[in-house]
């Protein structure tokens, strides 16, 4: 949506060409600080950029972000290979580098895998070869499936984030299975506990589980949490803003209506129709029989 006017000081600014006018004129810093930080925010969008031939290689000094889509990606991993990931977030027995630690944490979620960067000769573009076994040769991305392609992205700019960066993410479970969209959490929470300002949007109950079971671990307090919960407003004064509480075993102190409830209400519904066992044959039954 456009910012069609910004009231600033009581004088009403039509038509802002930049979200500046939004600032005081007489802005503190403080306030710098924070629009220096929202300027330099990593934001990546549900919609992220697929298996490519190729992929765009951005001039180094402008390679800073993976981008919205995450297109620019393997270019940041490119001219950043041999960057040192933040302490807190470098796996052990693992090069501390962003290109080791970026293959490391995508073993995590599809072991065996491991990547190549390469430059395309005289032309600004770069491949990345993917391979999921040790028994395979590398290949081009479009003959893996589509988490690969959507979890580098996030890897990438976590490892690549500094210190009170700003990373938000839409929908990090994209196109995989609970099991990684539980880990998925638990990185998160890492780069979180790591220092990074971490905003999720999820409708993932297996990502706040992650989340969960870090606190639980004392990988994060969970004071460096916050939940919010939003749902349409049907009528007026109704809340649409809840915010549950985690506690320090990662228990969460209230579920609103609709707050990822629906296996307990799946569950209550056939708990009404009784508990049916069905016994099936060992073995198949003769063309015979059926």
């Amino acid at each position: 949506m456009a910012v069609e006017s910004a009231l600033v000081g009581g004088a009403r600014v039509e038509d802002p060409e930049v979200l500046r006018y939004l600032m005081p004129p007489e802005a503190d810093g403080n306030a710098l600080l924070l629009a220096k930080r929202l300027r330099d925010a990593t934001y990546i969008t549900a919609e992220r950029t697929g298996p490519r031939e190729i992929y765009p290689l951005r001039d180094r000094q402008n390679a800073t972000l993976v981008g919205p889509q995450g297109e620019h990606a393997v270019s940041l991993l490119h001219w950043g290979r041999d960057e040192q990931v933040l302490a807190d977030l470098a796996l052990p027995d693992v090069a501390k580098t962003r290109l080791r630690q970026v293959e490391a944490r995508m073993q995590a979620f599809f072991p065996g895998c491991a990547f190549t960067v390469e430059q395309v000769s005289q032309a600004n573009a770069v491949t990345l070869g993917l391979r999921t076994s040790e028994d395979t040769g590398f290949h081009r991305p479009i003959h893996e499936g589509f988490g690969l392609t959507q979890v580098f992205p996030i890897v990438v700019a976590a490892l690549s984030a500094a210190e009170e960066d700003i990373l938000l993410i839409e929908n990090p479970e994209v196109h995989l299975h609970p099991a990684g969209q539980a880990l998925m959490g638990q990185f998160l929470a890492d780069v979180a506990r790591a220092g990074v300002q971490v905003i999720l949007e999820t409708h993932s109950d297996h990502v706040l589980n992650g989340i969960r079971r870090s606190v639980k671990a004392r990988r994060l307090a969970a004071e460096q949490v916050a939940i919010h919960f939003f749902r349409p407003r049907s009528t007026a004064g109704e809340t649409q803003v809840f915010s549950p509480v985690l506690d320090d075993s990662g228990n969460i102190d209230s579920w609103p209506e609709g707050f990822f409830d629906q296996f307990d209400k799946d569950m209550n519904y056939f708990a009404g129709w009784g508990v049916r066992w069905i016994f099936w044959p060992m073995t198949a039954p003769s063309m015979g029989s059926l």
